[in-house]
């Protein structure tokens, strides 16, 4: 039983690092294709005429939905 809980306690441990280091890559993958969409919005045309509220709407969206990710 003793040997069981330490193997409980060292998978649990490698898990979350395991966890940690794939939340980070995934975030890290989805802000790079937001960078890259911000660039490539410039380009079209019915994203010019949005105004300031619609873009921050835009952006708070990013953001929230990196926050869920990495929760």
């Amino acid at each position: 039983m003793i040997l069981f809980d330490s193997f409980a306690k060292i998978f649990l441990q490698i898990m979350k690092g395991i966890s940690t280091v794939v939340l980070l890559v995934l975030s890290n993958t989805f802000m790079t294709f937001a960078w890259y969409g911000h660039l490539k919005f410039a380009e079209l045309k019915w994203f010019n005429k949005l105004g300031l509220f619609s873009i921050v709407l835009i952006s708070w969206g990013i953001a929230l939905f990196e926050y869920k990710l990495s929760k």
